[in-house]
């Protein structure tokens, strides 16, 4: 079994997914910390340069 520990609930991202279908959304992200990842890796490709390592 994988270890989720700091994750969210099962329920709570099967709802995230379900409003995604709903709402003809493609990117179902399912915690607000990372959207600062997200807006850096689109300005990255925006900037089309490489992303930053880990």
């Amino acid at each position: 079994m994988p270890d989720v520990r700091g994750g969210i609930a099962s329920a709570q991202a099967a709802d995230a997914v379900l409003d995604a279908i709903r709402s003809e959304r493609f990117h179902i992200p399912t915690h607000e910390r990372i959207a600062p990842a997200i807006h850096a890796r689109m300005e990255d490709l925006r900037g089309e340069r490489d992303p930053l390592a880990l």
